[in-house]
């Protein structure tokens, strides 16, 4: 499979509803940051023209897809990892720019779940270089199902600890 097309195999019933990749800014910044390394080791010179394939390597395996059931992302470069987050488990969206993603105009998205060997803080899986990441993270949250508890119910919770705080008074 090239890394230009990867596909995400859907679930029986699942409907994709947004899909990304880092943006083209992201492959010049990476490649900087590749070749100021290769730079900085004298051995590693010879390689340093070769920085924009690195990055574009790297960063061409970076794809994530949300569907009405999860977010599955695919990062690797010479190992490569495929994590599916059930919306339910999503706890938390943000988004992230350092200086020097603020000169490329770059804006990531930190996805925090409860979800496997992290889950007593929350495993953080990042979206790199996400165009409209404010807009994107806003529908990832859209799609996250949220607590049924209505109004009623929680003046119910209310009244019951109400009166066990009068009983142990």
């Amino acid at each position: 499979m090239s890394h230009d097309r990867p596909t995400l195999v859907l679930q029986p019933g699942e409907t994709l509803l947004i899909e990304g990749r880092p943006s083209p800014a992201a492959q010049l910044q990476k490649s900087l940051e590749i070749g100021i390394a290769l730079l900085a080791g004298v051995l590693s010179l010879p390689l340093a023209p070769f920085a924009p394939v690195f990055a574009s390597r790297f960063l061409g395996w970076h794809r994530w897809w949300l569907t009405d059931r999860r977010l599955v992302v695919r990062n690797g470069f010479i190992g490569r990892t495929m994590r599916a987050i059930p919306l339910d488990r999503i706890v938390d969206v943000s988004t992230k720019m350092s200086w020097w993603d603020r000169i490329f105009g770059l804006q990531h998205i930190l996805i925090r779940d409860m979800t496997g060997e992290g889950a007593t803080s929350g495993a953080i899986t990042t979206l790199i270089a996400v165009e409209e990441a404010e807009a994107v993270a806003e529908r990832v949250l859209s799609a996250t199902p949220r607590s049924a508890v209505n109004d009623a119910d929680l003046e119910d919770v209310v009244e019951l600890l109400q009166q066990l705080v009068d009983k142990a008074a």
